[in-house]
């Protein structure tokens, strides 16, 4: 249900819209005052009327002031998290630890060591020996190493070293159990719940910059309830080693160290949502609302459609298998301008065995564009590409420009009036001096014949190529243009298992845009009409890698070894702060100021419903504010209009969840609450859950508001589960 309470509008919120798929939306508008006369002209009379007295019987009424009702609060008023505990990584200690004791403290880091689980005899057969049983461990020497020692070796949180104490020469094995709540929060974006445990060659001890030396080996770990284990081999007690670097001879090298997933995102996965294409049903609906932004009119050329939009849809659609990170403007929201990106796979699942990713199908590609997403599909005949629902406009694969990739890769659009958007061409002209970085690319393996950037071995079968394509360039059929800029954060990647790092784009985002102008002379002076984005760094206090709450800086590589990031990881690590309009003063040769709106986050808690105690996953970045501010002709003296402010409530995106799994609920906000600056609120309802973890429906008679969706999970789980429900809230009811 969405309801209107009271005030006037005013200014540009007259223009927002609301709406709703599947659902009825029922909307009651109370006023608290009428102005203006609902009588135009006076009719024309005959005879002036009479100035006779007035009507005695006529009574006045006596008016006085209204109170208006008080605003709704909302979960999310208030500052949010301003400050982060549990974020101090383990230090260098020693200790010997007891087997199936309760463990002891080294260098800041718990840790407890049980016996493993016994292998299981196999049949007897005639002529087969009995294998007896390795030797029980009965106490491990544990060597926490130094926080530099795990910096140097590309490790983001401690290295381990497990020999045997108990005199026995033997090989052993033990289960190694990690808590570590205490720095859970070293870094963002669910930090504490992407830990694993991984081998590393003994090596690393005394050569920590060699990449073969910081080769990872999975060991198959299980991350639940503040706690990570596996079980762990070790070598024979080698008695006097009083030097860990020594002793990694004979012991074992452990590091606890992040990895790209958690039970509620995968940060190997762009941004590119399947709910960009959901469509209503009986399981569908979403309670959607559009804050435009309003810019100088153009020259009689194109010019920029922008709008705040929110959709409760694609808070629904954060899961384990998506990327887990709020756009720049907040959660639920975006500034969309429109983009192609094409997918690849990784190279394990094509036949290689490295994380990174692989060259799959020539035929892959979605245009998100205009409010909505479609695939685009080729006709294997004619070699022409369609959009999915073949709406009439002409789609063209183009190469040859110099946009950072190998083959020069970009898109055009031409729509019925003969308009031409240009998705990645980043240079509009030949000599055009500026660039638009309006493509993102990323290192590909071709790894079979025919496909692009292929050789003789798979090492050298790579090349860079785009997986996203901005819209950058826009030309009417008068000439008329119209110029997106990009900005981007470039990282590096360890390919082939870190034996070959290479750049690629982390992620890309507007930056201006320029319009008013004529193609083919855009450089040669100041656009007539502009639009700014401002960005801020999406974290509080004084901004440690620990304060960018939902960013997963642990997953940035700027060296010349990334043995964490051997498969590329994507977020934004900027919120968008302002939007502000300009047009060129030809008087004055300078731009004067004519519009700005300026947006204020949060960072509201997520809610603790598991063990360990506090939050039980990151925070998202929530929009709290926007004021819009006019200038007057002179371009300094403004006056702003009230702010806006958006309110939100939490609910849960995972169905399957609870203490005994580990796996929290995953808490997102929906808007509820849209409170107008003037004395008007509006409130959104949500349906109910209808899923719950002990039933769910059959996938294919599911006529209820959850979803299954099915994965490779990252790490096993005591359940061994391959799949996972999430839930829905569709809007209105």
């Amino acid at each position: 249900m969405v309801s209107m309470r009271g005030g006037v509008g005013h200014g540009t919120a007259a223009m927002r819209r609301l709406r709703s798929h599947g659902k009825a939306v029922c909307i009651t508008v109370v006023v608290a005052a009428m102005v203006g006369s609902l009588v135009g002209s006076p009719p024309a009379l005959a005879d002036p009327p009479s100035a006779g007295p007035s009507n005695p019987a006529a009574k006045s009424v006596p008016v006085g002031a209204v109170k208006p009702k008080p605003v709704q609060p909302s979960r999310t008023d208030g500052p949010g998290l301003t400050r982060v505990d549990n974020t101090a990584l383990p230090s260098a200690g020693s200790a010997v630890v007891a087997v199936s004791s309760a463990g002891a403290t080294v260098g800041g880091l718990p840790v407890a060591l049980t016996a493993a689980t016994p292998v299981a005899d196999e049949p007897l057969r005639p002529g087969r020996k009995v294998t007896a049983q390795p030797p029980a461990v009965s106490s491990v020497r544990v060597d926490v190493m130094d926080r530099s020692a795990a910096d140097v070796a590309g490790v983001s949180g401690a290295i381990v070293v497990l020999s045997r104490a108990d005199g026995v020469t033997a090989l052993g094995r033990v289960r190694l159990r990690v808590d570590y709540s205490r720095f859970a929060n070293a870094f963002g974006a669910d930090y504490g719940n992407r830990l694993r445990l991984v081998e590393l060659p003994a090596c690393v001890l005394t050569a920590p910059t060699e990449p073969s030396c910081q080769t990872q080996s999975d060991l198959g770990s299980v991350n639940a309830g503040g706690v990570v284990s596996a079980e762990v081999g070790l070598a024979g007690d080698v008695a006097g080693d009083a030097d860990p670097a020594d002793a990694g001879a004979a012991g074992t090298v452990v590091a606890v160290t992040s990895s790209s997933s958690s039970d509620g995102a995968t940060w190997s996965a762009t941004s590119l949502s399947p709910t960009y294409s959901w469509t209503a049903g009986g399981q569908g609906g979403e309670f959607g609302y559009g804050y435009p932004l309003r810019v100088p009119p153009s020259l009689g050329g194109p010019a920029p459609q922008l709008s705040l939009g929110y959709s409760s849809g694609s808070v629904d659609g954060q899961t384990l298998a998506q990327n887990g990170q709020a756009s720049w403007v907040g959660e639920g929201w975006d500034l969309q301008t429109g983009y192609v990106e094409r997918s690849y796979r990784s190279c394990r699942e094509d036949g290689g065995s490295t994380g990174d990713l692989c060259w799959f199908s020539p035929y892959n590609a979605t245009l998100v564009w205009n409010g909505r997403s479609t695939p685009l599909v080729r006709d294997a005949t004619t070699g022409v590409w369609h959009t999915g629902d073949d709406d009439a406009v002409k789609i063209e694969q183009l190469f040859g420009v110099m946009n950072w990739s190998s083959n020069g890769e970009y898109w055009r659009v031409t729509t019925q009036d003969g308009t031409q958007y240009f998705f990645g061409v980043n240079k509009r002209y030949a000599g055009d001096t500026a660039q638009t970085f309006g493509a993102q690319v990323v290192p590909v393996y071709g790894n079979n014949p025919g496909e692009p950037c292929h050789q003789s071995t798979f090492a050298a079968s790579w090349c860079h190529l785009g997986y996203r394509w901005n819209l950058d360039y826009v030309v009417d059929p008068r000439g008329s243009s119209m110029t997106y800029f990009y900005g981007k954060t470039v990282g590096n990647v360890g390919l082939n298992n870190n034996t070959n790092v290479q750049p690629y784009d982390v992620n890309g985002y507007l930056d201006h845009i320029d319009y008013g102008t004529r193609a083919g002379t855009e450089a040669s002076g100041n656009a007539p009409m502009q639009v700014w984005l401002t960005k801020t760094a999406r974290c509080v206090g004084g901004c440690t890698a620990a304060e960018y709450l939902d960013t997963p800086l642990d997953l940035y590589c700027g060296s010349s070894s990334c043995p964490n990031v051997t498969t590329p990881a994507y977020f934004l690590q900027w919120k968008l702060s302002a939007v502000s309009t300009r047009v060129w003063d030809a008087a004055t040769s300078a731009y004067r100021s004519v519009d700005r709106w300026d947006l204020t986050h949060t960072f509201p808690t997520s809610g603790d419903y598991i063990p360990p105690a506090g939050a039980d996953t990151a925070p998202n970045l929530w929009l709290q504010t926007i004021t819009h501010t006019g200038y007057a002709a002179d371009g300094t003296t403004t006056l702003a209009e009230p702010a806006m402010s958006f309110g939100g409530t939490q609910m849960f995106n995972r169905v399957d969840w609870g203490s005994d799994l580990g796996v929290a609920p995953y808490t997102h906000y929906r808007l509820t609450s849209i409170v107008n600056g003037v004395g008007g609120q509006t409130l959104v309802g949500y349906s109910a859950a209808e899923c719950f973890r002990g039933w769910k429906p059959v996938p294919a008679f599911n006529p209820l508001r959850c979803f299954p969706q099915y994965f490779q999970p990252p790490r096993p789980r005591s359940a061994g589960s391959t799949s996972m429900w999430s839930s829905r809230s569709p809007s209105p009811t």
